[in-house]
């Protein structure tokens, strides 16, 4: 598992991709008939023939259309692989990095000339499997020696998601999304799907009610952390999981791909694990609507239940997830 001990994250930025057989039927049908007859046969014939030329245009045009639509979506896609076994595709690129002197047009996006990519829209976040852990709640299997539960294991798992602006996860939608992939000489040689994948930002907008540990910081602190930051810690309750993790750094080595695990941490009265870390909440000091809501001081995390809004996420598979959120409501437990 991941560990940290309360500490404020600042993430890297990303370096800024239908014949008919009726006509045949008719004539054939009328020929045994009087010259009349076969006056309308012609006529009929003639119309027949008009019909059926009509009907094979239309195929025609249809069976072309239904080409170029192919061939649109076609060249629309990359190289590119997202975490969910997705195709990225060039609408989704907003910016193309490359090594000086070369040429960063879409035309000629490659993998081989091609440093990043900065894409937006999108996001790959994961359900939450509501695994929480913290040696106040669950002392039974806590290892103070080792800070870890015997009953959890740092399983990982792979099941992402690509969320798009606009789409819902656990009740919440999702309004800003982007994504950074970049290439290596490490990553390059590996070859499960989504390697290059690095960086992932995203907003959601709707509440969440949460149940957990909250703590103000007293003062400034070694961890950077400052006077007045407000952290919980969740116990309960659903958000969506965004958290990249690999496992090695050989190039020599091809990992199983990118994943996410639990987050472990401990900070004053409290170690925990869980899909998320920590949550920063601002900072009592300067949000009057934070300092409103009667957050006791303390220098212990109290237990409380809680609504957020403005989630927001950062994360990569270099460091720990980020994540923030606008304190809406607040009771002690």
């Amino acid at each position: 598992m991941k560990k940290a001990i309360n500490v404020g994250i600042a993430m890297i930025a990303a370096a800024a991709l239908c014949g008919c057989g009726t006509g045949d039927e008719i004539s054939e049908s009328v020929t045994t008939s009087s010259s009349s007859s076969a006056s309308s046969s012609s006529v009929i014939s003639s119309s027949s023939a008009e019909s059926s030329s009509v009907v094979s245009s239309s195929s025609e045009e249809s069976s072309a259309e239904s080409e170029q639509t192919t061939t649109s979506e076609t060249s629309n896609e990359t190289f590119l692989t997202g975490l969910a076994g997705d195709t990225v595709l060039k609408t989704d690129i907003k910016q193309i990095f490359v090594p000086d002197g070369a040429d960063a047009s879409i035309d000629n996006f490659s993998e081989e000339n091609f440093s990043s990519v900065l894409c937006m829209g999108f996001i790959y976040a994961s359900e939450p499997r509501g695994i929480f852990r913290t040696n106040l709640d669950n002392p039974d299997v806590y290892n103070d020696a080792e800070m870890s539960f015997s009953d959890i294991t740092d399983e990982k798992e792979s099941s992402f998601i690509r969320l798009n602006v606009g789409e819902k996860m656990c009740g919440m939608t999702l309004t800003f999304a982007e994504t950074n992939f970049a290439r290596t000489d490490e990553n390059s040689a590996w070859s499960f799907p989504g390697k290059y994948f690095c960086y992932g930002s995203c907003e959601f907008s709707g509440e969440a009610e949460l149940t957990g540990y909250i703590n103000v910081n007293a003062a400034d602190d070694l961890y950077n952390s400052r006077k007045g930051d407000i952290t919980f810690i969740p116990t309960e309750g659903e958000i969506p999981v965004v958290n990249y993790q690999i496992p090695v750094r050989d190039y020599r080595s091809d990992p199983d791909g990118i994943y996410h695990a639990l987050v472990t941490g401990s900070d004053k009265n409290i170690t925990w694990a869980n899909e998320y870390g920590s949550i920063y909440l601002g900072n009592i000091e300067t949000d009057a609507s934070a300092e409103n809501l009667g957050i006791p001081q303390s220098s212990e995390y109290i237990k409380c239940r809680i609504v957020i809004d403005k989630l927001k996420y950062t994360a990569s598979t270099q460091m720990f997830p980020r994540i923030e959120a606008r304190i809406v409501s607040f009771s002690a437990i």
